[in-house]
């Protein structure tokens, strides 16, 4: 799930503190697993109670509550895409999430990159340098920061609005054919703090 390893700059008696206090009582080099559990299957949007959701939406304060949102209607991630509020959400091309990274790296524009799985989330904050090309990857290969992005898994793209106390915040939203993330991004913000106009205008590009 999660990589952590020693630099020549890294301070190996502090590193080796934490490894003895949080390692498992139980050493062993090999591993049992349990099964996922099948994600639930997708209800028919006449089963949504597509009004109310829409409004909640519209009301929406933080960011961090829209996951609670979409368990109270019990909407999937990109079905809540499809029905959200007009204005809100807008489809576009695959390609385009390429586009992202290739112009924060031009423009120089800090950005927040999430990627996770069903055991942690990994957000990168900051600037994005030296991006490339190899086979179907597109890498951001930066002394502090690396990305590998299959783009022959990518299923839809979306980009995300949603109202806050400090104005509206807008995510690019990446999904595999499955349903799940793939990848989200944001202009750099903390709370309190009005989204980047610069990440603004780079969105507005993508609509384009």
């Amino acid at each position: 799930l999660h990589k952590i390893y020693l630099t020549k700059d890294s301070n190996e008696a502090a590193f080796d503190v934490i490894v003895e206090k949080f390692k498992a009582e139980e050493q062993t080099s090999t591993f049992e697993f349990e099964a996922v559990a099948p994600k639930a299957e997708e209800k028919a949007d006449a089963d949504i109670d597509v009004e109310g959701f829409q409004k909640a939406w519209t009301e929406l304060k933080d960011t961090h509550d829209f996951f609670m949102m979409t368990r109270k209607f019990g909407v999937s991630r990109t079905q809540a895409l499809r029905l959200a509020p007009e204005g809100f959400t807008k489809k576009i091309d695959n390609a385009k999430v390429v586009n992202v990274l290739e112009d924060a790296s031009e423009k120089q524009l800090p950005i927040m990159v999430f990627v996770g799985n069903r055991g942690i989330i990994q957000i990168h904050t900051g600037t994005v340098k030296k991006t490339l090309w190899h086979q179907q990857w597109f890498n951001v290969m930066d002394p502090d920061f690396n990305l590998h992005l299959d783009v022959t898994k990518i299923a839809e793209a979306w980009i995300v609005k949603k109202p806050t106390e400090d104005g509206e915040v807008t995510a690019i939203e990446v999904f595999n054919k499955e349903g799940d993330f793939i990848v989200q991004f944001f202009g750099k913000r903390k709370p309190g703090i009005p989204e980047l106009q610069e990440w603004k205008d780079l969105v507005a590009d993508l609509e384009k």
